[in-house]
């Protein structure tokens, strides 16, 4: 019985690591979209050149953020797999 219980809090705890890494992931560069999308959405960035930069910048977070949600689908798909 101590076992399972210590089982059990092992995965709980492995659960909520999962939980706060993911969201940590997330976090990063939706800040940093949503900073460069107001800046460019108030005109805050006069120079062209600078506004180029920053609509990559917002390609290369959204794509970063596409993997990570690709790769969360694909983990909870293999997990499903294994129950």
């Amino acid at each position: 019985m101590a076992r399972a219980l210590a089982q059990e809090a092992r995965v709980a705890q492995l659960q909520s690591d999962f939980v706060a890494a993911v969201s940590h992931e997330f976090r990063s560069p939706l800040t940093t979209m949503r900073q460069m999308a107001e800046m460019l959405d108030t005109d805050r960035v006069p120079d062209q050149s600078r506004r180029k930069q920053y609509y990559r910048v917002l390609v290369g977070e959204v794509t970063r953020l596409q993997r990570l949600v690709e790769r969360l689908l694909d983990f909870g798909r293999m997990e499903a797999e294994t129950r």
